[in-house]
């Protein structure tokens, strides 16, 4: 299974900052990006990982 990408930092929720590299979640019915505690009512989500742009190898930019 590949874990898609997201450029989003911030809990769609409640606000909470993600660090570079967590994993977070997609929620489709809210159409948000939210953290681990968030995402518990979601049946439905899907895992993403926070990439943060300015930790980027030069070499992926």
């Amino acid at each position: 299974m590949e874990i898609k990408e997201t450029p989003i930092s911030y809990c769609q929720v409640c606000g909470k900052d993600f660090e570079h590299l967590d994993v977070v979640y997609y929620a489709p019915i809210d159409n948000n990006i939210v953290c681990p505690e968030c995402s518990k009512i979601h049946k439905d989500r899907s895992p993403r990982i926070y990439v943060d742009p300015n930790r980027l190898s030069k070499n992926r930019r």
